[in-house]
């Protein structure tokens, strides 16, 4: 059985580590990650002024952007582009007015 995410069902929270989003998750494969491989899907809603400073990811992680622009690192990404952020590095992005994104990370 396909694992399903009714919108209906989703609960939003918004991050602690961020300024002006909310999370809602979608999957986790709930594998911990010292078995060395786990995934997860997180929708992302971002204010208009939102933004992460110096973030870094522990995970690879990308960025597919649903709605709106996202600026990482000054480059603008809007609907349909996507963005690859290796574990280890660390970013800066902001959403000037606001955007939507899913995130899915992986690990190993």
């Amino acid at each position: 059985m396909p694992t399903l995410s009714m919108a209906r069902d989703r609960k939003w929270t918004p991050r602690p580590d961020t300024s002006g989003w909310e999370r809602c998750g979608l999957y986790n494969d709930k594998r911990e990650p010292s078995e060395g491989k786990a995934s997860y899907t997180t929708l992302n809603r971002v204010g208009a002024g939102g933004k992460v400073s110096n973030y870094s990811v522990e995970w690879d992680w990308e960025i597919y952007v649903l709605e709106g622009e996202l600026l990482i690192g000054g480059v603008c990404l809007g609907p349909h582009d996507h963005a690859v952020i290796a574990a280890g590095e660390s970013f800066s992005c902001e959403a000037p007015n606001g955007c939507v994104i899913l995130t899915v990370g992986h690990l190993g």
